[in-house]
């Protein structure tokens, strides 16, 4: 029987990957989300009994164990890029940015489950282009377009927050589109924690447990 879930234990490892130091300042990107996270990890582990969960990556040991990990490339790009520099068009054109496939929408696998929590972006350096954000369904009808205008911590830092956050459980789907107030490259970066079993994050290549759906 799997153990009972900390909260305490949550809150630390949420504290531990969300606490940022940027140009002398310290920065809590899950700040009013401990509970709705443990919520949902306590959801997760209700449904995959078999996992108990351990708190960081570097805590896993057995196969039974799962962590949470913050959003890698990997799992957001369907590919082993590394980095999260987008291009733009500009005004009046919605890029796709997660995945970067157009018609395309990111799904999480099954086998073994895991799921996602996405709490914001981060767009990160000097263009901060970012005009507007468009969230799609499965089918690629707008559901949604978010302005992010009053979100800015630094002139090289901004933090777009969804609240409520998104939830992704395995085999949920998701694709977001970036309009840009002008055409040019920017780094985006989504604040999001994953829950990954075993198998996953001892994985050389996350890649493989996500796809374009």
């Amino acid at each position: 029987m799997a153990k009972a879930l900390k909260k305490q234990l949550v809150i630390n490892a949420m504290r531990a990957i969300g606490t940022i130091q940027w140009k002398e300042r310290s920065i809590y990107l899950f700040k009013g989300y401990e509970d709705i996270f443990y919520t949902f990890l306590k959801d997760y582990l209700i449904q995959n009994k078999a996992y108990t969960f351990v708190g960081l990556p570097h805590m896993v040991r057995a196969v039974g164990d799962c962590a949470i990990e913050p959003a890698n490339t990997n799992l957001w790009k369907v590919s082993t890029s590394a980095d999260w520099v987008r291009s733009l068009t500009g005004l009046g054109t919605f890029d796709e940015i997660f995945p970067e496939t157009g018609s395309k929408k990111l799904r999480l696998k099954k086998d073994p489950n895991h799921w996602a929590m996405v709490f914001g972006f981060l767009e990160v350096g000097s263009n901060r282009i970012i005009n507007r954000i468009q969230f799609t369904d499965i089918n690629g009808a707008v559901q949604s377009i978010m302005t992010p205008t009053y979100q800015v911590l630094t002139p090289d830092l901004r933090y777009i927050k969804l609240n409520p956050a998104i939830k992704l459980k395995s085999l949920y789907t998701l694709d977001i589109n970036i309009e840009g107030i002008v055409a040019g490259d920017t780094e985006i970066v989504p604040v999001a924690l994953h829950i990954l079993p075993h198998q996953i994050v001892t994985s050389t290549d996350q890649s493989g447990y996500v796809e374009e759906a």
